[in-house]
């Protein structure tokens, strides 16, 4: 039998409201994995304190979605992966400090039809979680942290109960192309014609209009918390512990030599945390525990990181060959007898001439503000670092901590830094203008 104009128009708009309540559904699934929780022997204080140090962790860029979505999910035309982690810090009556890590990772579709492109959530599959936990245990130096079990992940198809405010009437998002009647005196199924979906027995058109208004209502509120993700990241202040890669195939190495092995490559845009600079060298955070070089001459380093200033020109000519903390053997009255940290450096090229006096300087000034972020640290502080320049026309510089950190909080300026340190000989760091 042919339908009539009314009956597949109440089927075309039935099949629709099925088709949105799935979605929807869909939509409500997706965005986190199960949380990730552990037990720490330690006060909530000291994790708290660990925690501030590991935030440049918490979020940021994936530089590929493979690895830490759930493979359910398919990753076909999904670029540009940002992660967020929620955490919470709760202490126990055993005095232990139990960690609870949410991933929350959001990527571009570009919808290949271009009807729908834009940020969406998937699913994490845990690595995010455990990274950060892993991490966190090596800051606090937890031997065996106590894994905590976590609740059962929720199939990302599962059946969602409707919000109260629904008619009652909603047809389940498991219909059927045809109604089935469960008892003898239950209304005959509309006749269908094999391309629509029967209405359900008694629903009126009225109560499906409204139906299908409430549901488009609620995925206009999802796609529009989706698609202003990106609008709110890129109005945050940006981190002043994050580079940015200046342009695509930028190499990552596992060493700070260029002839090192290449870990991955990064893109145009892509973002990484700062956890060292050595000269022309950064020392990156890429997940969790993985680490990585990069050259600092192929990204942009926020200006206000410390030691930021330096010139990465300097970058090939210089390495640390040691380093030690002795007392001072020289005759340098701020410093004499007293313990410093010396770090000895030579050229990467043995062969090459002498080294112009201001690339030394500033091989010398960034590895005292690297220095300086590890001496505040630690308990047994140093009175001051000297660098050891291993060549022919090398010297050293000497310098106190507390001219270091007049330095780096931008009190002095660097020509009157230079006059507050131990240059021996001078002239192998003055220039040749200032001799």
């Amino acid at each position: 039998m042919i339908l009539s104009s009314r009956a597949r128009r109440r089927a075309a708009l039935n099949a629709l409201l099925v088709c949105s309540l799935l979605f929807v559904a869909r939509c409500a699934a997706f965005g986190q994995g199960s949380p990730a929780e552990r037990a720490f022997n330690a006060s909530k204080d000291r994790v708290d304190e660990a925690l501030q140090s590991l935030r440049s962790s918490a979020s940021g860029r994936l530089p590929t979605l493979d690895g830490f979505v759930d493979p359910t999910d398919s990753l076909d035309h999904y670029e540009r992966g940002y992660y967020q982690c929620e955490i919470v810090s709760t202490a126990t009556a055993s005095g232990e400090t139990s960690v609870r890590v949410t991933a929350k990772i959001t990527a571009w579709y570009a919808d290949p039809t271009g009807v729908r492109p834009g940020y969406r959530s998937l699913v994490s599959n845990g690595r995010i979680e455990s990274d950060f936990l892993d991490n966190l245990a090596e800051a606090l130096g937890a031997k065996s942290p106590v894994p905590r079990p976590s609740p059962p992940a929720r199939p990302t198809n599962a059946p969602t109960t409707p919000r109260p405010s629904e008619p009652a009437s909603a047809p389940s998002a498991k219909a059927s192309a045809v109604a089935t009647p469960t008892s003898a005196s239950a209304p005959s199924p509309a006749p269908t014609d094999g391309k629509s979906t029967a209405v359900a027995a008694g629903a009126s058109l009225e109560s499906i209009r409204q139906q299908r208004e409430a549901v488009e209502q609620q995925f206009q509120e999802v796609s529009s918390q989706v698609q202003n993700f990106e609008q709110i990241r890129q109005s945050q202040t940006h981190p002043d512990d994050i580079l940015v890669v200046k342009k695509s195939r930028t190499p990552v190495y596992g060493k700070p030599d260029a002839n090192a092995e290449v870990l991955m490559t990064a893109e145009q845009g892509d973002e990484f945390s700062i956890l060292d600079i050595q000269g022309g060298w950064v020392h990156v955070g890429i997940s969790g525990p993985s680490r990585g070089w990069m050259r600092r001459v192929e990204v942009d380093v926020p200006n206000e990181y410390p030691g930021a200033g330096g010139s990465s020109d300097a970058a090939p000519l210089f390495r640390v060959s040691r380093e030690d903390v002795s007392p001072f053997a020289g005759t340098w009255g701020l410093l004499k007898d007293k313990v410093v940290k010396i770090i000895w450096v030579a050229p990467i090229d043995a062969n090459s001439p002498a080294t112009p006096p201001r690339a030394k300087r500033e091989y010398a000034k960034s590895l005292f503000l690297k220095e300086l972020r590890e001496i505040v640290t630690d308990p047994q502080a140093v009175a001051g670092v000297v660098v050891v320049f291993d060549s022919a026309d090398g010297g050293q510089i000497a310098a106190t901590v507390t001219s270091v950190k007049k330095l780096s909080a931008g009190q002095i300026s660097d020509e009157d830094f230079w006059k507050e340190c131990s240059l021996d000989p001078p002239e192998a760091f003055q220039d040749p203008t200032n001799q």
